[in-house]
């Protein structure tokens, strides 16, 4: 089992059915390709700033062990291949600010054994995007506190509340 991060496109209120089918899934933890190929991996998933970023070090590593007469090439894989194992543990993170940037935002975490799996679950959970209240003024607390255990109370909240990462049991 696996978790899955399900990001869908941002809108002002409830997604349609048709933005969450549109979801992207990215599965968390260690990313062998993002390690094998950083620099691929990130122009592939349209992560330009770690892209960038990559590049940048790789040029700024070649020109200080050069400036420093260091020429070692066992040095230079090894630097390499630690800025490689980088990407490859923050590759789901990486991606995730991308996905962000790029106008989708992170709606539900899922654990199931494969993509589909993970948003055939988020789309059967009926997972719904909380936006923050607008009716409520900034720094009521009473009130705030009232509509928020109303919002508990309710069958919707019920249908699709989760506990940590495990869905409420359905009866």
């Amino acid at each position: 089992m696996a978790v899955f991060a399900i990001y869908a496109a941002s809108s002002p209120n409830r997604p349609s059915l048709s933005q969450q089918a549109d979801a992207v899934v990215v599965r968390e933890g260690f990313s062998f390709w993002a390690f094998l190929m950083p620099m691929v991996w990130c122009a592939y998933h349209r992560a330009w700033r770690p892209f960038g970023v990559l590049v940048t070090l790789t040029v700024l590593l070649a020109l200080v062990c050069g400036d420093f007469g260091l020429d070692n090439s066992a040095l230079m894989l090894a630097m390499d291949a630690l800025v490689a194992l980088f990407v490859g543990l923050a590759a789901a993170d990486l991606r995730g600010a991308a996905l962000h940037r790029q106008g989708f935002d992170l709606v539900n975490v899922v654990i199931a054994d494969k993509e589909d799996t993970a948003l055939l679950r988020h789309l059967e959970q009926g997972f719904v995007v909380r936006k923050e209240r607008a009716d409520v003024p900034v720094g009521d607390i009473e009130t705030a506190m009232k509509i928020f255990n109303a919002d508990l109370a309710s069958p919707s909240y019920r249908r699709s509340a989760i506990l940590g990462l495990f869905p409420e049991a359905r009866r």
